[in-house]
């Protein structure tokens, strides 16, 4: 859900753009191709998510900061597609997967919570696959913003 918001909401745009200023945005650097910058002067802004995670991480308050604006929008849009998917189908149960549900202080709006768990240094391994740009010392830091399994486990129905 982050993504989509990402994508289509023109409010968390622009509360990104003064949070995080305009060089998380594709066509707002010098080095973007002619026709990204010609885009992004016709307004439409599209979030290079690679330079995002690299400002975001940089230290604890730009993920706050990121937190406060997403976190509220996700909510909303999960409420808006829990009614539309209660409203058009015959069963009431339904499956959501979340990343930073604990995080965020959503776990009670939920029936249940599922955990998976992952080897850290798997885990780190992972990452860095799907993010080859990362270093090690890039990636731990993502890793390390993150609560722990044991904290996790607390919140779980299911391990």
């Amino acid at each position: 859900m982050g993504h989509q918001i990402l994508d289509s909401n023109v409010e968390v745009l622009t509360e990104l753009e003064k949070g995080f200023g305009t060089d998380i945005f594709i066509g707002s650097r010098e080095d973007d191709s002619d026709l990204q910058r010609a885009n992004f002067g016709a307004g439409k802004r599209i979030v290079d998510r690679k330079t995002l995670g690299k400002v975001v991480f940089a230290d604890a308050k730009s993920i706050e900061t990121l937190n406060k604006i997403m976190w509220p929008n996700i909510a909303e849009l999960q409420n808006i597609v829990l009614s539309q998917f209660e409203q058009s189908n015959k069963t009431n149960i339904a499956a959501i997967e979340g990343a930073l549900i604990i995080e965020a202080g959503y776990q009670k709006y939920y029936h249940e919570i599922w955990v998976a768990q992952l080897p850290k240094e798997q885990a780190k391994k992972r990452l860095l696959s799907r993010n080859p740009e990362l270093s090690e010392e890039e990636a731990q830091r993502r890793l390390d913003t993150q609560i722990d399994d044991e904290e996790r486990i607390k919140h779980a129905s299911f391990v």
